[in-house]
Parts: C-alpha cells; structure tokens; sequence
C-alpha cells in the first residue's frame, strides 16, 4: 500500500511539468486527498496492531488465569483426597472379644517370662501387670461381649465409653517330674509293684 502511494505521488511529480492546465490544476487536490489517505491508512494500522496488541495480552492473561485455576484445583483434589484417606483412618474401629484382649496381653507376658527363664544368671520378669481398655461395650445376639475400639484420632465421647480392668499376676508351676533312669544294659527290671494285701476278718 505504502509502495503504491508513493509511486502515484511520483508520477504526480512527473505530471506537474505537463502543458495542460486542467491537469496541472488538478495534481495539488489529487496529491492532498492521497496524502490524508495514506495518513489514515497509516491511523488504522496503528490502531489495528495496538487491538492486537491488547488481544495478545488478554490471551495471555487468561492463560495464566487458567494455569493458576488448574493448579488450584489440583491441589483442593489433593487436599480432598487427604482429608477422604484421614476420615477413612477415622471410622476404621476394630473389635474384640475380652477373652481376646486379655489373651493377647497374656501372651505378652509369658514371652517375657519364657525368655528371663532362658537367661543365665540373674533375670528380670514381670510379677505383675494391670491393663485398662476402654470402648463400646457391644453385646451380640448369640450373648458375646464384643468391645468396639475406635481408631487413634477419632473424635469419642469418653462419657460413651467402658472401661475394662485387667490384671495379670504370675503363680507358680510344678515342673513335671523327671522320668526314672533305664536300667543298665543287663541288669534284671525291678520287679513290678505287689498290690498291698488284705487281711482276713477276725
């Protein structure tokens, strides 16, 4: 455009030396109009790249918007995700039966012991041991006392709650007694034991 106008005001240029008058008259006014032409030409290219301009920006604008949105919403589904495994963990309650409960501390205890028995020397055991277990007392349709025992970190009314009392104390247990040695190789068996005699009545 810039390229074609400048050859049409040339030629304009060359059309000033020609003998006619009319043409001669005519080349300031054709000159003028093609001048403010191009100058608004030139107004709305301006204007057309600074539109642009402004609509790139707004594009890139809205794509760090989007960005930061996805984001955003990625890390409220981490967040939400959390937050759903913690409340899993929450409502996860076990049960047992006080049979249970008072076996498995049981077992603790004999392993304690089984071992300082096992130890040369001098040994350290356990004499004695209380237990307290709270949870929801829960009583089946067959009569077995269940306690349900909420997991660690779940909101409990310590009001709703049972207490279980166990207490562990060691006794004594007679070793069994030792089998006679066999005899020696040939040496004649005891004879068995006679069954003790009646006397006759006088």
């Amino acid at each position: 455009m810039a390229a074609n106008i400048a050859d049409i005001l040339a030629l304009l240029d060359r059309l000033r030396d020609s003998t006619d008058p009319r043409v001669r008259e005519a080349i300031p006014t054709a000159e003028k109009q093609i001048r403010e032409y191009a100058q608004d030409q030139d107004i709305q290219q301006n204007n057309l790249r600074t539109s642009l301009s402004q609509s790139l920006a707004q594009i890139d604008a809205l794509i760090a918007d989007q960005s930061q949105k996805q984001a955003t919403i990625a890390s409220q589904a981490q967040e939400i995700a959390d937050l759903k495994a913690k409340l899993a963990q929450i409502n996860t309650v076990s049960t047992a039966t006080p049979l249970n409960l008072a076996t498995a501390f049981k077992t603790v205890i004999d392993t304690i012991q089984a071992q300082a028995r096992q130890t040369p020397g001098v040994a350290t055991t356990i004499k004695s041991m209380d237990i307290e277990v709270k949870g929801l007392v829960q009583v089946k349709d067959d009569q077995t006392t269940t306690l349900v025992l909420p997991a660690a970190g779940a909101p409990i009314d310590p009001h709703a709650l049972s207490t279980l009392r166990v207490s562990f104390g060691a006794i004594p247990v007679a070793a069994p007694a030792a089998a006679a040695p066999p005899p020696p190789h040939g040496a004649p068996a005891p004879p068995p034991a006679q069954p003790p005699s009646k006397k006759p009545p006088g």
